[in-house]
């Protein structure tokens, strides 16, 4: 009897209904996108704008970038035209000057249509990251390194974005003049929204064999808005065209059109940690 109702079992299933799913899916046009980010204290405002690629037309041509729209930035009551770069393929204003607590504006103009999308730059905070040490990890007769860190937010206030950006400066062990820098990578993730006293550690890590000798640690932390925040925050999860994970929608805040417009302080070699082969 076993045998029977395993094969009826296996004959169900493999006899289950098939159906062709004749589902419309509407046409859309392309739209202008619209990306840009406004660092405190830098004298320069890049912007890209492109367009999009809609479901059954996504030739590389609508994703190229858009040279002919008329494009300005505003300071409170200053306004900035930006002009085309060629090399670049984006947009630029020279002399913005954005400081803490300057509202940013933007508006794209193109044919009839119209963007514009507004920021905060964030104020300065006040936070610490130290280097915690170097950590070994044996795993099935390998050592792997990790080196170490940890930020604590002092800043009085709910939320407060961080970004964490090392660079690793390694030469070969045989040709010191043979140089490369490698963006560190965590497994805890380089984005983070702490409250005052809070505190993160994250390990990265490093090459360390006969081969790569590692030189030292270029620090850069970011304190962003919450427009730069969630908009990285989203490409972090998002892993293209799996069909294995749910979807990431990446967040925008651009009116009249998609993309992200957002601000930072940059707190570039906050401190740089020498380090050697282990």
């Amino acid at each position: 009897m076993k045998k029977i109702f395993y094969f009826v079992v296996f004959w169900l299933a493999s006899t289950s209904c098939i159906k062709n799913a004749d589902v419309e899916i509407p046409q859309s046009e392309a739209e202008l996108v619209i990306a840009s980010f406004v660092g405190a204290g830098e004298d320069t405002v890049q912007l890209k704008l492109t367009w999009s690629a809609p479901v059954y037309n996504s030739s590389v041509d609508n994703m190229e970038s858009e040279p002919n729209a008329l494009v300005k930035i505003y300071n409170g009551s200053d306004e900035f035209l930006m002009t085309y770069d060629t090399q670049k393929q984006a947009y630029i204003a020279v002399g913005t000057n954005f400081e803490a607590g300057d509202k940013a504006d933007v508006s794209v103009t193109y044919q009839d249509l119209q963007l514009t999308a507004s920021c905060i730059v964030p104020q300065i905070p006040q936070f610490t990251f130290e280097y915690l040490g170097r950590k070994e990890q044996n795993l099935y007769g390998y050592t792997e390194y990790f080196d170490r860190f940890k930020l604590t937010n002092l800043t009085a206030a709910d939320n407060n974005y961080y970004r964490i950006a090392l660079l690793f400066y390694y030469h070969v062990a045989y040709d010191p003049n043979d140089r490369f820098v490698n963006y560190g990578y965590s497994n805890s993730g380089s984005f983070f929204n702490l409250k005052q006293n809070e505190s993160v550690e994250v390990e990265y890590y490093i090459y360390a064999d006969d081969y790569y000798v590692l030189d030292s640690i270029s620090q850069h932390i970011i304190y962003s808005d919450y427009n730069y925040f969630q908009y990285h925050k989203g490409l972090e999860n998002y892993y293209g065209d799996d069909f294995f994970v749910e979807p990431t929608i990446i967040y925008d805040n651009v009116s009249g059109g998609i993309g992200i417009f957002g601000s930072y302080q940059l707190f570039k070699d906050f401190t740089s940690i020498p380090a050697t082969k282990p």
